[in-house]
């Protein structure tokens, strides 16, 4: 193998796990949902996934296409995210239909 195709298989190595989590967290990637649910309530972030989204595609080479598309599965990630670091209570109630009444 070349040192070129090494550097590159290392890099790719590198890119393919997180990158912004410590160690510790790695062990326990809840605590990183927790952490990040305490910051931001799911109306907050949706809000702010939104505005940082319209903001990006008034100036960007990016398609609006591919840009809605991201934002729109960055939200059910976060969403999703949410969901595993709720109380089964509260996952419970999310279903009730006089919820919204």
């Amino acid at each position: 193998m070349s040192e070129n195709a090494s550097e590159n298989e290392s890099s790719r190595a590198w890119n393919d796990g997180p990158i912004h989590i410590s160690t510790q967290k790695m062990r326990l990637p809840i605590e990183v949902l927790q952490e990040f649910f305490q910051l931001y309530t799911l109306p907050e972030i949706r809000s702010l996934v939104k505005l940082i989204f319209h903001l990006a595609s008034t100036d960007s080479s990016i398609s609006i296409e591919k840009t809605t598309l991201l934002q729109n599965q960055l939200i059910k990630l976060i969403e999703a995210a949410w969901l595993l670091n709720t109380s089964g209570e509260e996952k419970n109630n999310l279903s009730n239909p006089n919820r919204l009444k």
